[in-house]
């Protein structure tokens, strides 16, 4: 699992690039429930008033 943050300050307004890596389809729940829950954190973590965008790779499968 990879996690990045990226803040982009610029006037009148910021932007925070969460760009995520999930865990594989294959990795037990335990893992998997951690990986989301380090992205909810960093979600949460940003400035209330950035723009929030989420990025990335969430290896899902659609059945």
């Amino acid at each position: 699992e990879k996690l990045y943050v990226l803040r982009i300050t610029i006037w009148p307004f910021n932007i925070s690039l969460i760009n995520a890596h999930a865990e594989t389809e294959e990795k037990d729940e335990v893992t998997k429930e951690s990986c989301y829950q380090r992205l909810k954190q960093a979600y949460d973590e940003t400035p209330s008033n950035d723009i929030k965008i989420i990025i990335g790779d969430f290896n899902t499968k659609i059945r």
